[in-house]
């Protein structure tokens, strides 16, 4: 093979010289400068993104012709003057963003979307799509929701698992005991409340009373609801409530004995780390931890692990090597479905001058050519985003008719009390659409108590995004890029580059001494 080697150093040392001028291939020809834009109510994300548009530049097969670059600006505060100017601030300077990537709150997101669509015909304020990565809230619902795509899931993300652990357990011990559904009755809980106890009655599972408590409910309040649940002979109580009441549940739950082996508790919830030690609390310490010890509680998987091994061990590293926040994945991939969505807007824009054989990729993008205003260009942008499918870090991405994501990966953890004192382990994973749980990749054990879950053989693999049947038909179109196969072509950069930097090094050495 060494000839080999020494023919390819002969022809580099003559293309070296034949090249060593001005350059005019497609490699180095300028790429148009296009711009996303960015409300970041954290800036711990910006890694995330910063390195998705350096995976997406590198991606010789996304918007070949442009560079993606990011525009943000920070908004702290879940205020909506605050934010609605933030907002226009951003939209005003140039250069132009052609699409959001939001972190924002409800209150925030219906003011712009309000104001943009009350604006339409004015020109007075651009209607741009965002792409959540956090969840906004209930309030932000179906009707209102006309500029946002979530890819963060929502609290009724936690109704499947939570009624298969319900199904599993009436399987094994029948009806002989009873559930309480308690919430926080607020729209970011009431609303996935209501599918939650639909999901329930589909399964033929009636053995639930469900029992409510509102923003202003006092101490007292909670413990009569609690006292009638106790009286009706609830034992296994699921509760959706943020964590500051749920601290104050736990306290009067200890009050009233409503702990140990008889009860079990299964929380369902996006909380912050270490919540349970945050701000002070209603009861002692050693009091909170004897009502929570073996409490379970679903919460959002911040990147799907056995993808993020199988597929992305690089990604996988850099995002270990952040210690990232939980909304870090999915920060990443939103920058990527904007990325896609925008390669992919041509198709979608139905314009007389658009002819067979064009390049998707000419002209769309410019500012001579995007009007927020035409009705055409904000269909185009609405279809090319829900027609976007691509395998993330955070698992499948896709949209179902409402704008949000299909599909999503629960994290199942329990308070347990370790050598160091209490904590939440993790020790379990639930697949959403293959309807089963992961219980044998994790260090730690469930402790068994009345719900007994799954088995530990019920190991889960991921399913294949080509073969998922849940994707829009849009998906199926043969012009789109959907990065099913994202993997392998990032494998066939890596390759590539590293081949490249040896040739270079190579002819440097040989033909310049």
């Amino acid at each position: 093979m060494w000839w080999i080697v020494l023919y390819l150093v002969w022809v580099s040392c003559g293309v070296y010289g034949m090249t060593s001028g001005p350059r005019n291939s497609l490699a180095h020809q300028e790429k148009t400068l296009v711009y996303i834009g960015g409300l970041l109510t954290d800036l711990r994300v910006l890694p995330a993104v910063q390195h998705a548009l350096k995976d997406i530049n590198n991606n010789p097969h996304i918007l070949p012709h442009h560079t993606l670059k990011f525009a943000y600006t920070e908004v702290p505060r879940c205020e909506m003057d605050y934010g609605f100017q933030k907002y226009i601030d951003l939209v005003d300077i140039l250069p132009r963003k052609l699409l959001l990537l939001t972190g924002l709150c409800s209150p925030i997101i219906e003011r712009i979307d309000f104001e943009s669509s009350r604006s339409v015909s004015n020109n007075r304020y651009p209607r741009i799509l965002q792409v959540a990565y956090v969840n906004p809230g209930s309030t932000f619902n179906s009707v209102h929701r006309q500029s946002l795509f979530q890819i963060f899931p929502s609290q009724a993300a936690f109704n499947e698992p939570c009624t298969k652990l319900i199904e599993e357990t009436t399987s094994k011990f029948g009806y002989g005991w009873k559930i309480g559904l308690l919430y926080q009755n607020t729209p970011d809980y009431s609303a996935p409340q209501v599918e939650q106890v639909a999901m329930l009655t589909r399964q033929q599972i009636h053995n639930f009373e469900s029992a409510s408590f509102d923003a202003n409910s006092s101490t007292e309040d909670i413990r009569t609801v609690l006292r009638k649940l106790q009286k009706d002979n609830v034992t296994v109580l699921v509760g959706s409530f943020n964590e500051t009441w749920a601290k104050r549940i736990f306290c009067l739950a200890y009050s009233e004995k409503m702990y140990g082996e008889t009860y079990t508790w299964l929380l369902a919830g996006d909380y912050d780390s270490k919540w349970w030690q945050m701000d002070d609390t209603e009861c002692f310490p050693h009091e909170l931890h004897r009502a929570m010890d073996g409490m379970l509680r679903l919460d959002i998987l911040p990147f799907h692990t056995i993808y993020m091994e199988k597929k992305f061990p690089e990604l996988r590293r850099f995002h270990h090597s952040l210690k990232s926040n939980k909304h870090h994945g999915y920060a990443y991939d939103a920058t990527w479905a904007a990325a896609l969505a925008l390669h992919n807007v041509s198709y979608f824009y139905n314009q007389p001058a658009r002819i067979e054989n064009s390049n998707p990729q000419d002209d769309y993008l410019t500012n001579s050519t995007v009007n927020f205003q035409n009705p055409l260009w904000e269909e185009a942008m609405h279809r090319s985003l829900s027609a976007v499918s691509f395998l993330g870090v955070t698992g499948p991405v896709t949209f179902n008719t409402k704008q949000e994501r299909l599909g999503h990966s629960i994290l199942v953890k329990q308070f347990q009390a370790l050598a160091d004192g209490y904590d939440e382990v993790n020790v379990g994973e639930f697949e959403s659409g293959s309807n089963l749980f992961n219980l044998v990749k994790y260090q730690h054990r469930i402790i068994q108590k009345r719900i007994q879950i799954i088995s530990e053989n019920s190991y889960f693999e991921p399913q294949d995004p080509e073969n998922n049947q849940n994707m829009n038909e849009d998906h199926k179109d043969p012009h789109l890029i959907t990065l099913t196969g994202r993997s392998s072509d990032l494998n066939y950069y890596y390759i590539s580059f590293g081949v490249q930097i040896l040739l270079i090094f190579t002819v440097n050495f040989v033909c310049l001494g």
